[in-house]
């Protein structure tokens, strides 16, 4: 977790977790892109990441059922 914390603030540059130039630069992306996103994400609203794989030419979104913001290690029980 140490490591992911020193890498995501390497990613964002000037702009922290805010940066306003973002979907204008998504939109440059050429690629076939899947944004994932924790259904369950307490810390940034899962319409953001719809709106992010809206603003990528031929995203598909997928929201990851019984995740949350860190959907690699914050698994929730089913209500199953």
């Amino acid at each position: 977790m140490a490591a992911n914390r020193v890498a995501l603030q390497v990613y964002p540059g000037p702009h922290a977790m805010a940066d306003p130039t973002l979907t204008d630069r998504l939109a440059g992306i050429a690629h076939p892109t899947l944004v994932a996103w924790g259904a369950s994400d307490e810390v940034v609203d899962i319409d953001y990441g719809r709106a992010y794989a809206r603003a990528i030419p031929g995203a598909e979104f997928l929201p990851l059922q019984g995740t949350g913001h860190l959907p690699q290690s914050s698994r929730r029980p089913s209500n199953s």
